[in-house]
């Protein structure tokens, strides 16, 4: 067989999630030093290989050929490529047929697009939110992290890669996308409409007169320059110590938490890169910047990919202590090469490791303080697991009788109003959903309309769940910088 030689552009990814309508994903150009790379094929004497691709070739032909209805050339030879990249069994591999669903990637990864704004996984075979993104559509409609996507606009998600899915929720601004989910069992469904969504993945502010705290949702393009911005800032307002928050951050740029880490440490490995069992490149700190405060990093199940990388390097070099849950364990990166024109693949290349050369593919990082974030009710929310869904297209007011009343109350009852379950909108029942709407910020009138009944579910949701719950993650980082 010929050597082969093939030119592509490079682009490599720390790729935890994808982003979705607003599309989440990490992505760097040019980490290895060059913006372009040439990859050459090995050199082969093996004629079984050519024997066998020139069967392949027969193959489809004969499928062309014999198949009961009229096919495109094109459409089995995209197969071909996308069936090469799913025999990988790889979550994180994926064939892009056209310029259209590369660039859809590569857009997401900077930051600015339109969709609604939603961080996906396809975990064990299901479109899982990751997380929406705080204020855009996802969250502003209901849509909650651990929701299971099974259907867009009566689609299903089922089968389909993560660019197909983001392809479905992604649409021009001011359109509107109807999202159904599984949340733990429970079927619900969302009328979202698109925005256009920029991300600022830093923001800061002081906890108290010492204590600087930094939050980063992600890694974009100028994350080293945000977060230097945030400590510059902070410490100007007199802080002596520093909360790094990276919890459901998904990742991005590998560079920028390369960058970040650079600018903490003073000296050490911040990461090393594996492929095929071998060390490729090792990562160390310049010695140019670093910060000489008391840091405390924030970690939870879904930090993810770069923001391991930096979880990992401040960890193994005693320059943080962590504090919350596992994390993901996503430490395998990939590269955007594109074959022609228009077809692409992002395939991917190496592991990254920690300082201590231990993988977090698969494994994750352990925290020095393992804490949960919130205090969950189990007796609330076995309760709530059990209520009646609001679902009738009726708005209950004062005298009528229904499901969404019997749920409403429900839920009114499990937040600590005075309610009797009937399922009849009595005078109290009234009264309690003046009071919730007044509370939060609804007009008051007393009727069970559909906003209402949506952020009655939330509020009964987050209750049950512990998410409006004290932060105890963040009240031991606070402990630990206080001692």
């Amino acid at each position: 067989m010929k050597q082969k030689y093939v030119k592509i552009v490079v682009y490599v990814i720390i790729l935890t999630m994808v982003l979705t309508s607003f599309s989440f994903i990490a992505f760097m150009p040019a980490m290895l030093g060059s913006a372009s790379a040439t990859v050459y094929g090995e050199s082969t004497e093996d004629e079984a290989i050519d024997e066998e691709l020139a069967l392949l070739e027969k193959y489809i032909q004969f499928i062309y050929h014999n198949y009961t209805d009229e096919l495109d050339y094109q459409q089995l030879i995209d197969g071909a490529f996308r069936g090469v990249v799913e025999a990988l069994g790889d979550p994180y591999s994926e064939y892009y047929k056209n310029k259209s669903e590369s660039s859809q990637f590569i857009d997401s990864v900077d930051g600015s697009f339109e969709g609604i704004g939603v961080t996906i996984q396809l975990i064990d075979g299901k479109c899982t939110v990751i997380q929406p993104l705080a204020g855009g559509p996802a969250e502003q409609a209901g849509i909650k992290s651990g929701d299971i996507i099974t259907t867009v606009d009566g689609k299903t998600t089922e089968g389909l890669v993560l660019s197909n899915i983001s392809d479905m929720l992604r649409g021009p601004q001011g359109t509107k996308v109807t999202v159904t989910v599984d949340r733990d069992g429970k079927i619900l469904t969302f009328s979202v409409e698109r925005d256009k969504v920029e991300q600022n993945c830093v923001s800061y502010e002081m906890i108290g007169e010492e204590i600087g705290y930094i939050e980063m949702t992600g890694f974009d393009s100028d994350a080293n320059l945000e977060f230097k911005k945030a400590r510059i800032a902070l410490t100007n307002q007199g802080a002596e110590s520093f909360i790094l928050d990276l919890r459901d951050n998904p990742g991005g740029y590998v560079d920028m938490a390369l960058d970040i880490a650079d600018q903490i440490l003073e000296e050490g490995y911040i990461s090393h890169f594996e492929s095929k069992g071998k060390l490729l490149k090792s990562y160390s700190a310049t010695k140019t910047e670093f910060v000489l405060q008391p840091i405390v990093l924030l970690v939870n199940e879904n930090t993810a990919s770069a923001s391991e990388i930096l979880a990992a390097a401040l960890h193994d070099n005693h320059a943080a202590v962590l504090v919350g849950t596992k994390t993901y364990g996503k430490g395998v990166a990939q590269q955007i090469a594109q074959l022609d024109g228009e077809k692409s693949v992002k395939l991917s290349i190496y592991y990254f490791l920690t300082p201590n050369k231990d993988r977090i593919q698969g494994v994750g990082i352990t925290p020095d303080y393992v804490i949960p974030k919130g205090t969950e009710n189990a007796a609330a929310e076995a309760s709530y697991n059990g209520f009646a869904p609001m679902t009738e297209n009726e708005k209950p007011a004062f005298g009528e009788i229904g499901l969404n009343v019997y749920g409403a109350q429900q839920r009114l009852a499990l937040l600590g109003y005075d309610v009797k379950v009937s399922g009849s909108m009595d005078a109290e029942t009234v009264a309690a959903v003046k009071a919730f709407q007044n509370q939060n910020g609804l007009y008051a009138y007393g009727v069970l309309d559909y906003t209402t009944m949506k952020a009655l579910e939330t509020a009964a949701y987050s209750y049950a769940h512990g998410i409006d719950s004290e932060d105890l993650q963040l009240q031991k980082a606070v402990e630990l910088l206080t001692e």
